[in-house]
């Protein structure tokens, strides 16, 4: 298990992910909140006080105080609480965990339609319980920096929701089914442990100790797609992040993500982003 942790650790190098606090309301003892639909953000709602239903692709999630919700697949969903009779106003801290670099599909794929971390949960686990508490008291204050806090505690919230998903879920399509693959998961590590290099699909077949047919057809069919294309789109999300957070130049950029020359990498750039990468470094400086 914790070997596969470091995997996913290594492979969130490719996602930059941010978590973020965008909303803290108040309902009274009835109210229909509707959420849309997110593409790469992931909505979680954390019921303060009070307690609230959530209906998400036809299935109703009841949720109580100190619960947590997280739509892993960012459907579209709707909270309501219809209740007249109690007196309880409801309080939810709701925000989001973003995936924002590239497309993040053989990610969120894995993930369940829903993650729950029941109030129970989070007090039996201390350092849970104490991330969770943090959580609340910056959301409630004005402090320098708070924001800050708000959002960095949410990306380590985030990190507790793929270790509860990994250790409580049966998953069995997407990138997480995949490294709970004995095979596939040895050609993976191999990949994300030294993925500068100029990879063959006869090499990682090797490493899965497959043949090549087969470890294409297997990749195929736990992960999604060929692992020529879950390569190249890796490379180019690792890449678009060094581009954002480093001064590296594009040349090393592309040496250090597989590729041999700086223009090969910046033809596959611009294949997956539509622009090239002096381009992309320049829009989000």
């Amino acid at each position: 298990m914790t070997s596969e942790i470091n995997l996913i650790e290594k492979i969130l190098e490719g996602y930059r992910y941010t978590g973020s606090v965008f909303h803290h309301p108040t309902f009274g003892k009835s109210f229909i909140n509707e959420n849309a639909g997110m593409t790469n953000k992931l909505p979680f709602h954390y019921v303060e006080s009070g307690a609230c239903s959530l209906l998400v692709d036809e299935k109703e999630y009841n949720l109580e105080q100190g619960d947590l919700i997280a739509i892993m697949k960012g459907s579209e969903h709707r909270l309501t609480n219809l209740i007249d009779k109690s007196p309880v106003k409801t309080t939810l801290i709701c925000g989001y965990f973003e995936l924002s670099a590239g497309n993040s599909q053989p990610l969120i794929e894995s993930f369940p339609e829903v993650q729950i971390i029941r109030h129970h949960d989070i007090e039996q686990s201390q350092r849970l319980k104490n991330v969770m508490c943090m959580l609340i008291d910056e959301v409630h204050n004005d402090l320098i920096g708070a924001k800050f806090a708000v959002e960095s505690l949410a990306e380590v919230f985030f990190m507790y929701l793929l270790r509860n998903i990994i250790n409580n879920e049966c998953i069995e399509k997407g990138l997480l089914a995949g490294l709970s693959d004995k095979q596939i998961s040895q050609a993976l590590s191999a990949f994300h442990n030294n993925f500068s290099q100029p990879w063959s699909l006869d090499a990682l077949a090797k490493e899965a100790g497959l043949s090549r047919t087969r470890f294409v057809e297997k990749f195929r069919e736990l992960v999604g797609g060929t692992p020529a294309a879950y390569m190249t789109q890796w490379r180019m999300n690792w890449a678009a992040n060094q581009l954002i957070s480093s001064k590296d130049s594009i040349y090393n950029i592309a040496l250090s993500s597989g590729y041999q020359s700086d223009a090969a990498f910046c033809r596959v750039f611009r294949q997956q982003f539509d622009i090239p990468p002096s381009e992309y470094r320049k829009l989000n400086p």
